[in-house]
């Protein structure tokens, strides 16, 4: 139901991970970007081109996103061992598979606000609470459906 979205916003083909066979629908891509993780990170391999990237926002963390947490070098051998599965599935295709760690600071926050008054960047708003509602709105979050942000309204 998000097809026609994903294209407003700009991609040059959207593609139902549900029902999609990637190996069909989707190949040699320089970028695969994967928003879902699980078995759809694991079916992404299949799209991307030799040479190409594979970068997840949900899927294992990489040595580099590890240690930009500070892991200590027991947990960057555990992080290593448990995204051996993906590394091999970026290996067999000729790959490069990046993990991107979505958290939110301060110069990022400035820049999405400068990109939003420009106009370079359209926020989507699905929904705006009041400070009383901020309980029916944090249900509402437990679903993870639906498309755009929910807004926590401090002046209604």
């Amino acid at each position: 139901f998000n097809l026609n979205y994903v294209v407003e916003l700009g991609a040059d083909k959207a593609i139902d991970f549900l029902h999609a066979d990637l190996r069909k629908v989707a190949r040699n891509r320089h970028v695969v970007f994967d928003a879902v993780g699980g078995k759809w990170l694991s079916r992404s391999f299949a799209a991307v081109r030799e040479g190409g990237s594979v970068v997840s926002i949900a899927g294992e963390r990489d040595a580099a996103a590890l240690a930009a947490l500070g892991a200590t070098n027991w947990q960057l051998a555990a992080g290593w061992m448990a995204a051996f599965g993906t590394r091999f599935r970026a290996f067999q295709a000729g790959a490069q598979y990046r993990y991107h760690d979505v958290r939110p600071d301060a110069a990022g926050l400035v820049a999405l606000a400068e990109l939003v008054e420009s106009g370079q960047l359209r926020p989507f708003v699905r929904e705006v609470f009041s400070l009383d509602d901020a309980e029916v709105a944090l249900k509402k979050s437990a679903f993870r459906h639906g498309r755009g942000k929910m807004v926590i309204d401090l002046t209604i």
